[in-house]
């Protein structure tokens, strides 16, 4: 099986700052709000805001926990680098019909 890989390529950006821009897309894709986030660790919004647009920088076990609770890929959104399985089969997912669906073209002789 062959693993597609999907990087998040350079801007020049601290790390912390790039780990923030990933994990806000994350969260904008999955339409789950900064407010939802910090209900969920049990912190204040305004303190997770403050690490969201990079004014302070995330300790990596924070960093962690709402990766966990909310179901993104830590590993993503500390290095950018994301595997993306590709479709089953030699040829990227397309197969012969099966025997079932041929079945039904079989004309049977009186």
């Amino acid at each position: 099986m062959t693993t597609l890989m999907v990087v998040d390529g350079d801007r020049g950006e601290r790390p912390s700052e790039a780990a923030s821009r990933r994990l806000r897309g994350e969260l904008g894709q999955r339409q789950i709000s900064v407010s939802e986030v910090a209900r969920r660790l049990g912190m204040k919004q305004p303190a997770l805001s403050r690490r969201m647009t990079g004014a302070v920088p995330f300790d990596l076990d924070l960093l962690g926990e709402i990766c966990q609770a909310t179901g993104i890929s830590f590993a993503y959104v500390t290095s950018g680098i994301r595997e993306t399985p590709s479709p089953e089969g030699p040829d990227g997912g397309a197969s012969a019909p099966s025997r079932a669906r041929t079945y039904d073209l079989r004309i049977k002789s009186p």
